[in-house]
């Protein structure tokens, strides 16, 4: 129950950092009359997203694979691969969006 409310607050404050970051985005936007600031903090939000999502997906995947069916050891074989592919997929979609403007 504890972990499922952990994940939520976890939840909860990454959604408020991703609006302030593009708001922070859009405003620079306003201020500046381009679309490059917008667009960059768009692609880091999107692959940093659909890493973690994909993330997820991939390590319960692995976790299966290696012979891990149930209990602890797929929970954390899971949040591994959650972990390492959600910033592998954020810091890849930084590195693309600092070809359109850098933050």
């Amino acid at each position: 129950m504890r972990l499922l409310r952990g994940a939520r607050v976890a939840g909860f404050i990454s959604l408020a950092v991703t609006a302030y970051d593009v708001g922070s985005a859009g405003y620079e936007s306003y201020e500046t009359g381009s679309t490059a600031p917008i667009v960059a903090e768009g692609v880091r939000q999107v692959g940093g997203w659909g890493g973690a999502v994909a993330g997820a997906k991939t390590g319960a995947v692995v976790g299966g694979l290696l012979g891990i069916e149930s209990g602890p050891g797929a929970l954390v074989t899971g949040a591994i691969g959650a972990i390492g592919f959600g910033m592998a997929g954020y810091y890849g979609a930084d590195w693309v969006a600092d070809f359109i403007h850098e933050n």
